[in-house]
């Protein structure tokens, strides 16, 4: 079950990060490119959700041993 703290943050989240978040957390890792391919969002709202994600610590970054430039985003571990 999740911690009320973490429902608290699911609710205060725009749809868009809610939407991507959902995303994210049933892929288990996944690139910016499959995100954008999976919702109808733009680069620059799919970039904003993201870092809003990050600031609430629902997400990491994972870098790309084989290409640097990409990076793979993850749900974090409650």
């Amino acid at each position: 079950m999740l911690e009320q703290n973490h429902v608290d943050i699911l609710v205060s989240l725009p749809p868009s990060a809610l939407k991507i978040y959902r995303i994210i957390e049933s892929k288990k890792k996944v690139r910016i490119c499959e995100i954008e391919k999976n919702t109808s969002y733009s680069l620059r709202t799919i970039r904003n959700a993201l870092r809003i994600l990050r600031n609430t610590n629902l997400i990491t970054r994972i870098p790309n041993i084989h290409d640097m430039r990409r990076l793979y985003y993850a749900p974090k571990r409650i």
